[in-house]
């Protein structure tokens, strides 16, 4: 497993109802729900595309995935790469093209 997921995991068993994640828009996740929301992500990206190791590209503006993504993909062994959202297309097919990315 990933040494940052588990220590959410134990936040999660010692304050499962402690908010982990605040955006900007004032939504909050608990521990709980950040490590469940994690897990189902995991699932997700080993089952249905088998996903395992590889270099991920990713780009969100801010919201709930940015926390969840990153865990998820650590866990994963994966790579992460991530994107400004605010760069034009032609710059992240450049930047993409030289990563190599698998996804």
């Amino acid at each position: 497993m990933s040494v940052i997921f588990d220590k959410v995991k134990d936040n999660a068993k010692l304050f499962p109802n402690k908010v982990a994640v605040i955006q900007d828009d004032g939504k909050a996740l608990s521990y709980e729900q950040l490590v469940e929301l994690v897990k189902r992500q995991i699932i997700f990206l080993q089952n249905k595309i088998n996903f395992c190791g590889c270099r991920v590209a990713f780009c969100f503006r801010e919201n709930i995935n940015i926390p969840i993504t990153p865990l998820s993909l650590n866990v994963l062994r994966a790579t992460l790469i991530p994107l400004n959202p605010n760069l034009k297309y032609k710059q992240l097919s450049l930047f993409l093209s030289s990563v190599d990315a698998d996804i």
